[in-house]
């Protein structure tokens, strides 16, 4: 009898120790998945904020001043390498109102009128990342 119940302390520890791998295991997967979307998260909030730097020019008719701002703002970005930034003036073409951006000529701030009024649009990559703005002049 004395060997029965050693076996079977032996046997419970054994399903102690088991038990404990399966719960350690079962914490570092969810640890690792935590931290996994942590920083998912802070990608996203990072293209989120340089998107904020541009887009708040986007889709209104901007003075001419501003313009040279976000010009400025997009050259620090790019000196930074926050964001890589691709500037060109927006023609119309095709159907209706839909810019299209001329692929021959990068946009300079040396064209830039002051007093001029101005159109900003952007194109985003696939993680949602500004990769193009297009700057349209209006009227002066």
């Amino acid at each position: 009898m004395d060997n029965a119940s050693k076996a079977l302390i032996m046997a419970g520890a054994v399903l102690i120790a088991v038990a404990l791998v399966g719960v350690g295991v079962y914490l570092y997967r969810s640890a690792a998945d935590t931290v996994t979307g942590g920083g998912q998260a802070i990608a996203e909030a990072t293209v989120q904020l340089n998107n904020s730097i541009i887009t708040k020019y986007t889709g209104r008719n901007v003075m001419g001043s501003e313009i040279l701002n976000l010009l400025d703002e997009i050259k620090m970005g790019n000196d930074n390498e926050k964001f890589a930034v691709e500037i060109k003036p927006v023609t119309y073409g095709g159907s209706g109102d839909i810019p299209a951006y001329s692929d021959a000529v990068k946009f300079s701030s040396s064209g830039v009128l002051k007093g001029g009024t101005y159109r900003v649009y952007t194109e985003t990559n696939t993680s949602g990342a500004v990769t193009k703005v297009g700057i349209q002049h209006i009227e002066n």
